[in-house]
C-alpha cells in the first residue's frame, strides 16, 4: 500500500486535473469537504485530522514550487 503522502500526491493530481474540467469541489485542505474526500480516496477508516492534513499540504507545496 502507498503511504499517505504518495496517496495525498496523487489525490492532489486527480482532483487538480478535476478542477480543470469544471469540477466544482476544493482540494483546500483545510476544508472539512476536501479532508473527507482525501480520507475516502485513501480508504482511511476515518476522516483525517486537520493538523495531519495541513502537514501533507506543506510537504507537497514544498516539494512542487
Amino acid at each position: 500500500m502507498k503511504d499517505l503522502y504518495e496517496q495525498y500526491k496523487e489525490w492532489r493530481k486527480v482532483s487538480l486535473g478535476m478542477q480543470a474540467c469544471g469540477w466544482k469541489g476544493s482540494c483546500a485542505s483545510c476544508e472539512d469537504s476536501a479532508r473527507e474526500d482525501f480520507s475516502n480516496f485513501a480508504g482511511l477508516a476515518t476522516i483525517i485530522h486537520l493538523q495531519q492534513m495541513m502537514e501533507l499540504e506543506e510537504r507537497y507545496c514544498k516539494e512542487t514550487r
